[in-house]
């Protein structure tokens, strides 16, 4: 919770963050958290880049910018210097003049390719220098409140909510928190509908009482309690039955709002078919309750076997076998792993193999794994990994 000064009253702000991961592995996936209701602090290590020429650290961040500048064109990005603390002193007064200057030819060279840098601050670009440490309060205290400043100027902060809105919101960011807690836990209690920066129309829900069961309760989880996934019928029965949202409604112009604002990842954003494919496992057909989880999810896959070689000591390129697949969800029943593979397919993060007389592979493809210029018998791959999204056929045969 953050309380903002300006010339008018001073008003609290609760910051909701998300830890994209800086690994080039997971920039494929940032595209599922992307929104134009956010404000993107981009993270650069003081210690690993003080000192280098200002364009060798654009190039750098230029795909993450790219990234952003195409999926939110009007949110606001902070330029923020980290781990400032293994080249400062935090008892210095301010910031030394080699470590300012070099900071400001950083802002001002992104702010030439990327004006959105500028966005919230006179087109000018604005840098923060901090550390984590004991001793740079005053260095995070004035990042927060202009981390805060930026959000209460960005797109939506000022937009009122329809009560059946903020009931549906609440019911699902319920289910979010509730499906990791063990059975006989209490779920979180609801806010009514109502949130920081959010109004609502109409009055609160009036929270639920020891013979009621909470909202969320009845959202039907497709793939078990341990899998916080659930399909767009799903939400669009708990919003009319339970939160009050009319049946001529559409659920999608309300999943597509709630994603912008961070509550869920909802698939139909992220694709083109919207409500025209009716195919429950599709990527349009799918909300994600707990963006964590999903960041976790991937992880095993993106991350844990980058760099994975096969019985002959070959770079796998892309491919992750079905065996490392199924220790990449160690810990998870083995009856849900067939539920978790659907899920990554819908989700378009991995793609079945094919064998050259067209059957089931034993590996997956993952594109964030290929290389980033594909010849030859990646560029083979990669066009298989094209194809494969397509073939709902072969889906079914692997599963």
């Amino acid at each position: 919770m953050i309380r903002t000064t300006s010339p008018s009253v001073p008003r609290q702000v609760s910051l909701r963050t998300v830890d994209f991961g800086g690994q080039r592995e997971y920039l494929y996936t940032h595209r599922l958290f992307c929104t134009s209701r956010a404000v993107y602090a981009l993270c650069i290590s003081v210690d690993e880049w003080f000192g280098k020429p200002a364009a060798d650290v654009v190039h750098v961040l230029r795909d993450y910018m790219s990234m952003v500048q195409m999926r939110a064109p009007k949110a606001p990005v902070a330029l923020v210097f980290t781990k400032a603390d293994r080249v400062l002193s935090p008892s210095a007064s301010g910031v030394p003049e080699s470590v300012s200057t070099w900071v400001n030819k950083v802002a001002r060279a992104l702010l030439a390719e990327f004006p959105q840098l500028g966005m919230g601050n006179s087109g000018e670009a604005d840098a923060s220098v901090v550390s984590a440490k004991d001793g740079w309060d005053t260095r995070q205290e004035h990042l927060l409140q202009r981390l805060a400043r930026l959000a209460l100027a960005s797109p939506g902060a000022g937009d009122v909510l329809p009560h059946s809105y903020g009931a549906v919101r609440d019911a699902l960011s319920a289910a979010g928190a509730a499906w990791k807690k063990p059975s006989g836990d209490t779920a979180p209690a609801d806010s009514g509908g109502a949130e920081e920066h959010k109004g609502v129309e109409g009055a609160a829900c009036e929270p639920a009482n020891s013979t009621t069961a909470p909202p969320h309760a009845s959202l039907a989880m497709r793939w078990g309690t341990r899998v916080p996934v659930v399909t767009v019928a799903a939400v669009r029965d708990l919003a009319t039955r339970h939160c009050g949202l009319s049946r001529d409604a559409d659920i999608r112009e309300l999943l597509q709002l709630l994603h912008s604002m961070g509550t869920i990842v909802y698939g139909g954003v992220l694709c083109d078919s919207g409500g025209n494919n009716h195919n429950p496992t599709h990527l349009s057909q799918l909300v994600v309750l707990d963006a964590q989880w999903l960041a976790d999810m991937l992880s095993r896959i993106v991350t844990q076997y980058a760099r994975r070689f096969d019985d002959a000591g070959r770079l796998r390129r892309g491919s992750v076998s079905l065996r490392d697949v199924a220790s990449a969800f160690h810990g998870y029943p083995d009856d849900l792993r067939a539920s978790f593979i659907k899920v990554l397919f819908a989700l378009e993060i991995a793609f079945p193999g094919q064998n050259d007389d067209g059957s089931a592979a034993e590996y997956f493809i993952v594109p964030a794994l290929l290389p980033l210029a594909v010849s030859g018998v990646e560029e083979d791959i990669a066009e298989r990994a094209i194809a494969g999204v397509r073939n709902e056929t072969q889906v079914s045969v692997l599963l």
